[in-house]
């Protein structure tokens, strides 16, 4: 196929299956675009049976074969799925065709999962809505710590309530997160983590284009790339930091870029056009050799979000399993407003905020994960 595809295997679309003594991945490319992809299945036995699925995928689409594996033989033996990766939608005659993403499957399709046997939800929800099994997890509640009387006082400004128009369905209720959007495929990296970011507030349009990306490899170095083209093509520059990156959940702000000094309790905001950096303290913050992660993950003691309303810091801390957010101003890194919420965020693998509100995902390593709370 072009662009080239990553291709792989996967049982019962739920796990993806890597080379072991028993499995063998091997694939060939007979043209420029056929593509032989063949698993070797070494000593068959009852918890083997079931789909396989052939895999291949670039950013115009996907093709999915499905092979099913019954008992016939009890032996080890080779089943192999061999598909032309032509994706369909492409169409030689309309050159605008090349940019719609489609998904193409072959064979026996597996069965939806029973969630998706259930009714929709009413469009219309009570106020307090219980997720399923959240009762583990006990009530949230909230402090707003004035810690300006264990802080200096010059480290805060004034922080402001109301939300922007953009957020409000009317005076009094906030947009609510509806949906999540399947996950677009971008490219891939040869490194133990990693993170992607455009510019959550761009200045122009140029500036929205671009893609950035950091790198457990190397960790005093942000990549730049112009266009998504760039950036599929690893065609970029490099911004050489001072301060070493730690763990991989940063994000680009209004041209800066603001990120957790490694082994340290600071976040580093690093101007992209003059190449200056300034740092802030964040109090209470757990960091290197600590063991205090902040998500399951343990790759990060804290995670710097922007939303409508600016930028966050999500963080942990030695001296409580409570979650901790701290609004900061993303000009003068001055401290707007502090939250201490008693919800243990080792129960989750990652964090998000929108429109002034934190959701918690259960897991991100697995195929299928879930929202597992909101809190204003």
């Amino acid at each position: 196929s072009f662009p080239t595809a990553v291709t792989y295997w996967m049982y019962e679309d739920e796990r993806i299956i890597e080379n072991s003594w028993k499995y063998k991945t091997t694939e060939e490319t007979r043209d420029h675009y056929t593509t032989r992809m063949l698993l070797n299945i070494t000593y068959v036995e009852q918890k083997d049976y079931g789909n396989y699925n052939c895999v291949a995928k670039n950013h115009l689409g996907t093709v999915k074969g499905i092979i099913n594996l019954y008992s016939q033989y009890y032996r080890g033996y080779n089943t192999f799925c061999q598909q032309h990766i032509h994706f369909t939608g492409l169409d030689i005659n309309d050159p605008h065709s090349a940019h719609k993403a489609t998904t193409k499957i072959y064979g026996e399709p597996t069965l939806p999962p029973f969630e998706a046997s259930c009714p929709p939800c009413p469009t219309k929800c009570t106020k307090v809505h219980y997720c399923k099994d959240s009762g583990k997890y006990g009530p949230i509640n909230t402090v707003q710590a004035n810690l300006a009387i264990r802080w200096n006082s010059k480290e805060w400004t004034t922080f402001n309530l109301s939300r922007p128009q953009k957020c409000l369905i009317n005076e009094h209720n906030v947009i609510e997160l509806m949906q999540v959007g399947k996950p677009v495929y971008k490219r891939e990296i040869d490194s133990v983590y990693a993170c992607w970011m455009q510019d959550s507030n761009p200045k122009t349009s140029e500036d929205a284009k671009k893609y950035y990306l950091t790198s457990s490899k190397n960790n005093k170095i942000l990549y730049e790339f112009k266009n998504i083209e760039a950036f599929r093509k690893n065609e970029g520059e490099k911004h050489e930091l001072t301060y070493p990156i730690g763990g991989n959940s940063q994000t680009i702000f209004n041209n800066s870029f603001y990120y957790n000094y490694d082994g340290m309790n600071k976040i580093i905001k690093y101007d992209l056009i003059s190449r200056d950096s300034n740092d802030m303290v964040v109090p209470f913050a757990a960091h290197k050799p600590d063991e205090k992660f902040l998500y399951t993950t343990e790759n990060n003691y804290m995670d710097i979000e922007a939303d409508e309303n600016g930028l966050w810091v999500i963080y942990t801390s030695n001296d409580t399993s409570n979650t901790l957010v701290l609004k900061f101003d993303p000009n003068t890194l001055l401290y707007e407003n502090f939250w201490n919420i008693s919800f243990d965020h080792q129960l989750l693998g990652e964090m998000f905020i929108i429109c002034g509100v934190l959701y918690g995902v259960e897991n991100v390593t697995t195929t299928n994960t879930k929202i597992k709370f909101a809190f204003d």
